[in-house]
């Protein structure tokens, strides 16, 4: 089980056409939040929508931590880059359904349908939340499951 766990993540973090129908960005109570919002609209649309892989060093902390599941890791800009460009042959489609940001955490609850480059047809879902620091991605929490796409609210 907890290889079928990896695959998925991996499907998730290395796609590589993302599309993204995008709820409307949380409007910011002040600076800290406008930062932090204007930072996951540049990761979403530009590094993941993009392929500007070039953003990464100005949108993520030097160390970056994942919790994922039962599996924490922590990645450098380098590796993660990496990871992105590994995704090519692959594509999603991601949903954001919710979002909502409290200055330095932001949580989204998404849909996801990833084709892998077997072909094998992948329906997600999950809640995910974004820690910053000074502007910067440096940690997430993802919790995602198989199955039907949330139900649009």
């Amino acid at each position: 089980m907890k290889k079928l766990h990896t695959v998925v993540v991996f499907l998730f973090l290395i796609a590589s056409s993302f599309t993204y129908a995008q709820t409307p960005l949380p409007v910011p109570k002040n600076d800290t939040e406008a930062r932090n919002v204007e930072t996951i609209r540049l990761w979403l649309e530009e590094v993941w929508g993009n392929w500007r892989t070039e953003l990464v060093a100005d949108l993520v902390t030097p160390e970056y931590t994942r919790h994922e599941g039962s599996e924490t890791r922590v990645v450098s800009r380098e590796e993660y880059i990496s990871d992105i460009e590994r995704g090519q042959g692959r594509s999603a489609k991601f949903t954001q359904h919710a979002m909502s940001i409290d200055n330095n955490l932001l949580w989204t609850r998404w849909s996801g349908d990833v084709t892998a480059r077997s072909g094998d047809h992948i329906e997600l879902k999950g809640i995910q939340i974004y820690r910053f620091d000074n502007g910067r991605l440096t940690e997430t929490w993802v919790m995602q499951e198989r199955g039907n796409p949330w139900p649009d609210d």
